[in-house]
């Protein structure tokens, strides 16, 4: 399914304003709201959860070219998904600059995202591969740096 390049076009805008409407929503982070490490160590495990889910569905849809409009919309939710997790802190994220590689680790699995989000929506569902590798790249930086092993 080919999309006219408007329509793309019109998709991405729709998904940056959305993007940046996400952010102005206050957050429930335990670091900075007075909420307890345990319940920001929930979210983020329930959104990387939702997360893996996702993107295995994701995965799936890319051998039938006809669910790639399914993939888009189950991208658009592993955007919202990582904008809220970002809005919390890891127990592990003690010192600055381990508080700068999270939100930087967080933006760059965003944006990933968002590309996948357009390439699905374009029906360029080798892009979509891609970008999916892109995102399970950054998802292995963001472990290393923050699953302690126990």
């Amino acid at each position: 399914m080919k999309r006219s390049p408007l329509y793309v076009l019109a998709a991405a805008l729709i998904a940056a304003f959305a993007l940046a409407l996400l952010p102005t929503q206050q957050p429930a982070a335990a670091d900075s709201h007075g909420g307890s490490d345990t319940d920001a160590a929930e979210v983020i495990h329930e959104a990387m959860e939702a997360l893996g889910r996702k993107y295995k569905q994701v995965n799936r849809n890319l051998k039938d070219p006809e669910k790639t409009p399914e993939s888009a919309e189950l991208l658009a939710e592993m955007i919202a998904v990582s904008v809220e997790a970002k809005a919390h802190l890891p127990k592990s994220a003690t010192t600055g600059d381990l508080k700068t590689s999270y939100r930087v680790i967080m933006n760059k699995l965003i944006v990933a995202l968002a590309k996948a989000e357009n390439a699905a929506l374009a029906g360029e569902n080798d892009k979509l591969r891609a970008f999916l590798k892109e995102a399970k790249g950054v998802k292995g930086e963001g472990h290393e740096l923050f699953i302690t092993e126990e």
